[in-house]
């Protein structure tokens, strides 16, 4: 009976999966939509379990990716410049995931590592890649801007309301026991909205400041979005998920000159120094109260350096080892609080180098004033890379980004192709927009 049952659910499954991919096969941007809003609105622990687990942004990133490869007319002729192309960083993604896949076929890897690789980091970069080509580049910007101003908005009002409205939303799993829990600093609550943690909210928020000053919103609405998102990260009392929102708007509006006036770009820097002016006591104040917590943390990470001589060439570290409860130790480290180390610790030295290889590259790109939106907000979130871990919707979201970035700069540097939004696509005249024809 139970194999019976078992099979039934299969069947449902596999039914409503494809029928939801007939369906938003035919509207690209919903589809992309769904998964912005799932990202923002859905906590992590809201997954489903099928042999292993899926978090709500795979499984509705796995749909959404099923509806774009699936979609009956490919979009080339109404916007060429987005017409898909290979590149070396797509050579290098590939060859990080079969690395890893040679490392668990000779045992030197863990299979959960390299799920966690493929369904999660592969597929979100494989999202970004799909969408950017399938989407509308403005449609692309125009939604997460939207979408996470939204959240910006609920953080506000969770910090002032001490009321976070989506903890409520139980499961009966390990996952909701974990990421539900709601912190403090200083004896003020740390805004987490749905993302489980004020670390993944801050840098989420401050990956989605390039692309909202990119979009072709006017320039007061713009503005108002990047200072709510900005405020946002404030009230997370992150100093990571601050930072990154910091450089994200100074990369910006140093490099987005063809979508922001040198007036606008005044009035952006005197917004956010004055937010800054106004945030400054009520951080100190609260650092202050936290006493040695953000210290030692601080001290924490830089105790995470002397784990890289301990890192295989590919697979799993040789210090790693498992306590009686099943909690994986890294030597006296347990939680790794380096998105990098994590990487290199649990796929080895070829697989982060690859990668490392891929953040110069964005590195290099602003630093030669070639970057388009998207590889400014990667760019930004060096500093949550390096120090804070890919946790929660936070992980897909960056590589998401990853993958819009890839497509973007590959666009830009095809001969003959429109100059994107951010370098050239939208104008500003007289505080007005005149787009080009290939934004609609």
């Amino acid at each position: 009976m139970d194999h019976v049952n078992a099979s039934l659910a299969v069947g449902l499954a596999l039914v409503i999966f494809i029928a939801t991919v007939l369906v938003l096969r035919r509207t690209p941007v919903l589809a992309f939509a769904l998964w912005v809003a799932t990202l923002s609105f859905v906590p992590y622990w809201l997954g489903v379990t099928v042999s292993v687990y899926f978090p709500p942004t795979t499984a509705v990133g796995i749909v959404v990716v099923a509806a774009l490869f699936t979609q009956r007319r490919y979009p080339q002729q109404q916007y060429p410049q987005q017409r898909p192309r290979l590149g070396l960083v797509d050579l290098i993604v590939v060859a990080v995931i079969v690395v890893q896949l040679v490392a668990l076929a000779l045992k030197l890897g863990t299979l959960t590592s390299s799920f966690v690789l493929i369904a999660h980091w592969g597929l979100g970069y494989l999202l970004g890649r799909v969408v950017a080509t399938q989407i509308p580049l403005e449609q692309v910007y125009r939604i997460v801007a939207v979408v996470l101003s939204v959240v910006a908005v609920l953080a506000l009002l969770e910090f002032a309301t001490r009321n976070n409205i989506f903890v409520p939303v139980r499961a009966n799993n390990a996952l909701y026991a974990t990421w539900s829990p709601l912190l403090e600093r200083g004896g003020l609550l740390r805004v987490e909205g749905a993302f489980g943690h004020p670390i993944a909210l801050g840098a989420s928020l401050a990956l989605a400041i390039p692309l909202t000053l990119a979009s072709s919103f006017r320039l007061w609405l713009r503005g108002c979005m990047v200072f709510v998102l900005v405020g946002a990260t404030v009230v997370t009392f992150s100093r990571t998920g601050m930072l990154c929102a910091i450089i994200a708007l100074v990369l910006s509006v140093v490099s987005l000159r063809n979508s922001i006036s040198a007036r606008a770009r005044t009035v952006f820097v005197g917004g956010t120094i004055g937010i800054g002016v106004l945030a400054t006591p009520l951080v100190l104040g609260t650092f202050s109260e936290a006493g040695t917590e953000a210290t030692a943390s601080a001290s924490y990470r830089g105790d995470l350096l002397s784990l890289i001589p301990s890192m295989a060439s590919i697979g799993l570290a040789a210090n790693s080892h498992r306590n009686a409860s099943g909690e994986t130790f890294f030597g006296s480290f347990h939680s790794i609080d380096s998105a990098l180390i994590y990487f290199g610790l649990t796929n080895g030295l070829i697989p982060l180098i690859l990668v490392m290889a891929i953040l110069l590259a964005a590195l290099v790109l602003v630093m030669r004033a070639r970057a388009t939106p998207a590889t400014l907000a990667i760019v930004a979130q060096l500093p949550a890379v390096a120090t804070v871990a890919l946790i929660t919707q936070f992980a897909m979201f960056f590589w998401v980004v990853c993958g819009i970035a890839v497509s973007t700069q590959l666009t830009q540097s095809w001969k003959g192709a429109a100059p994107l939004i951010g370098t050239g696509a939208i104008r500003e005249t007289h505080n007005d927009f005149t787009t080009s024809p290939y934004v609609k």
